[in-house]
């Protein structure tokens, strides 16, 4: 009974087990195959010292070379690693998520000078 529960776990789940598993395993580098072009990334044996898995993304769906069955710790470790990167080029890209990333917290004299911030005073939305 067990063995179903656990071949039921969700992608997420098993991502999120598997990077739990991945303490000690990190990408090595990132590189082309020559064969069919697709992106690779080298990311260490935990177990085994002097040893990297190749790790492929493919459409839709990324491959190591190891032999575990499930969703193993170097593509937990690579996906990790590419949303990373994904993150870092978005915030590079607009200036706008990298000022909300690095944005100060504001003050309560920010919040009195605002315009209409819980305000009684009159306005009127025609010109004068």
């Amino acid at each position: 009974m067990e063995k179903v529960a656990a071949k039921a776990m969700s992608i997420q789940e098993q991502y999120v087990a598997a990077l739990a598993r991945a303490e000690g395993v990190m990408v090595m580098g990132k590189g082309t195959r020559k064969s069919d072009g697709a992106v690779v990334y080298g990311v260490n044996s935990a177990s085994e010292a002097n040893r990297v898995y190749i790790v492929a993304v493919l459409p839709g769906r990324l491959e190591c070379a190891c032999r575990a069955r499930g969703y193993c710790k170097h593509r937990a470790a690579t996906h990790k690693r590419m949303l990373d990167e994904r993150a870092a080029a978005t915030i590079a890209q607009h200036p706008t998520a990298r000022q909300l990333v690095t944005a100060t917290p504001r003050t309560d004299d920010d919040r009195a000078s605002a315009m209409l911030a819980r305000s009684n005073a009159a306005f009127s939305l025609f010109k004068q």
